[in-house]
């Protein structure tokens, strides 16, 4: 796949992702907006829950970008060989690869 359709479909399923995750907070927030009152759970479970529902979309996030960031790497090596293979190609010789 070229680095352009990885980007893509990288960004696609981010944008993908946060609207999920944004759709599921307004429902959240519209369903349960007038709940009765719920016996709330301790400090440190909070704690925990609220560390992980903010960790997980980071590394997700992280995990998603790590390709691209690879690619844009090829990338920006490729254009720095640009000149070099197109004096290569117009001299009829074969473009070898790194």
């Amino acid at each position: 796949m070229s680095a352009w359709l990885v980007n893509d479909v990288i960004l696609w399923g981010c944008v993908a992702a946060a609207l999920a995750v944004f759709g599921a907070l307004l429902y959240s927030v519209a369903a349960y907006r007038h709940a009765p009152q719920a016996a709330t759970d301790s400090m440190e479970l909070r704690k925990a829950k609220e560390l992980a529902w903010t960790l997980a979309p980071i590394a997700i996030m992280i995990a998603a970008a790590a390709p691209a960031i690879k690619n844009n790497d090829v990338r920006a090596q490729a254009e720095q060989r640009l000149p070099t293979i197109a004096a290569t190609i117009e001299s009829g010789k074969s473009v070898a690869h790194p």
